[in-house]
């Protein structure tokens, strides 16, 4: 036994001082994150396929317009030849539709030589060439003599296809490169950093104990050094490996576990430092939010405040009692439980209702749920997960949990320091500042919530 003790006592030891290597490092990563600021992983790389796919629709743009111009002369009664006479060597902005064809032409050279040939990952270039676009249409619109060739409305209607083709092209192309292509290749840039794919699993089945622990969600992870409390999780996965076999699903229940346990890690850290968090605001009873942002993890929120009531007792109408939070808590529409992993460990499903005045939307989220102890703290986390229970649906958006969850500190016996942690991605074309008011005001109103519920079971 005295063996044992000691060689827990190392492991613990040797994770603590990697763990010290990973936070006090200029940001948080894992053995997996790569150094945004170091070489392009896709610089030797041939051209991604969704940038391969761009270029397509530039090239697209030309041939179509040109097509399109082409189909207008003869449906004027026009040669070819007469066309080119007419449009081009006589040319006037009143009369001629070709200038429509060398806008298409323009975006075609600028755009291949920007995204193409130079691979550039910025939007400039395609700002400048679709405002471009547009001001000369706008400009045309008032120029163009739109009956010039004859007193039919039928090719007036050709003119104004034509330009409004043009239009709206170069607006899909704009489109496409900043919320296709852009988005895709930095996630493609993450999995040849990272070696990971879209196939990899929640976590690696093999756990390096040594210190550094494979990941491949898109969440950092440092070691687990569990404070104490190591003997306990590990009992967990052991009751499990040892009392239901090496099966598929015992071998997920483990991942989620060790998941776990890396989540309660990664939200200790950042409640430990809170020299690194901003005051976004402060109420008179000293309820306060803060917010951080961390590489490769984005925005976090804190919200703190003292509650009037018994750590246990809070902790246990919070966590233990989550069913009952939607006759409560009106933000939360459904919560249930998927899936009980082990004692302190389940898989939750929530919807939560429309914030914001109705500008984002209801949102449902799949979260594994992790519960432990720091000396004297009470942990509840969480983090997104999937579960064939709950696939999504059209009914809502699906969000995505980052690590975050509920800290209970107690103050004496009747008294609690409460704190949530939330790092959340609402998906959707949300603007980030309506997200920044909607999740500062939910957070303030879950603790004025918090307390009235306290007031209602004492």
């Amino acid at each position: 036994m005295v063996h044992v003790d000691e060689r827990r006592e190392a492991n613990a030891r040797r994770a603590a001082n990697e763990l010290v290597k990973s936070i006090t490092s200029e940001h948080l990563s894992t053995s997996r994150s790569y150094d945004t600021s170091g070489p392009d992983p896709l610089e030797n790389e041939p051209m991604s396929p969704v940038r391969r796919t761009f270029c397509l629709i530039v090239t697209f743009d030309l041939i179509f317009t040109f097509l399109l111009w082409i189909i207008y002369t003869q449906l004027t009664g026009q040669k070819i030849a007469d066309a080119f006479e007419e449009q081009v060597a006589n040319y006037s902005i009143q009369t001629s539709l070709f200038d429509v064809v060398l806008l298409s032409c323009g975006r075609f050279v600028i755009l291949l030589l920007a995204y193409a040939l130079f691979k550039l990952n910025h939007w400039w270039v395609i700002a400048i060439s679709t405002t471009g676009t547009c001001a000369f249409l706008i400009a045309k619109v008032f120029l163009f003599s739109f009956s010039h060739n004859n007193a039919s409305g039928f090719n007036d209607t050709l003119d104004y296809l034509v330009m409004i083709t043009n239009f709206v092209i170069a607006w899909v192309e704009t489109w496409f490169l900043d919320f296709k292509v852009f988005p895709g290749e930095k996630k493609l840039r993450y999995m040849l950093a990272t070696g990971i794919s879209e196939r990899t699993p929640l976590l690696n089945a093999q756990v390096d104990r040594s210190g550094a622990t494979p990941d491949s969600q898109r969440f950092y992870s440092p070691v687990s050094t569990p404070d104490g409390t190591g003997s306990d999780e590990e009992g967990d996965a052991k009751s499990i490996a040892e009392n239901q076999g090496d099966s598929a699903g015992d071998v997920q229940v483990r991942e989620y576990l060790e998941l776990g346990r890396q989540v309660l890690d990664q939200v200790w850290h950042l409640y430990s430092t809170l020299d690194e968090w901003k005051l976004e605001e402060e109420k008179p009873n000293g309820d306060k939010i803060f917010s951080r942002t961390v590489a490769k993890l984005g925005k976090f929120y804190r919200a703190e405040g003292d509650i009037d009531c018994n750590t246990r007792v809070l902790y246990r109408e919070l966590i233990e009692n989550m069913h009952n939070s939607p006759s409560w808590n009106p933000t939360v529409v459904e919560l249930r439980i998927l899936q009980s992993l082990a004692d302190n460990c389940e898989v939750l499903y929530n919807v939560v209702s429309e914030a914001a005045g109705g500008i984002i939307s209801p949102r449902d989220f799949v979260s594994l749920r992790y519960h432990g102890q720091r000396n004297d703290i009470l942990i509840a986390v969480g983090a997104a997960v999937t579960h064939p229970d709950a696939p999504v649906t059209s009914k809502y958006v699906r969000g995505e949990n980052g690590p975050g969850g509920y800290l209970f500190q107690p103050i004496g016996d009747d008294r609690c320091h409460f704190i949530w942690i939330v790092n959340t991605n609402l998906k959707g074309w949300i603007p980030q500042y309506v997200i920044d008011q909607a999740l500062s005001g939910v957070m303030l109103d879950y603790l004025k919530r918090v307390r009235e519920r306290v007031k209602a079971i004492q």
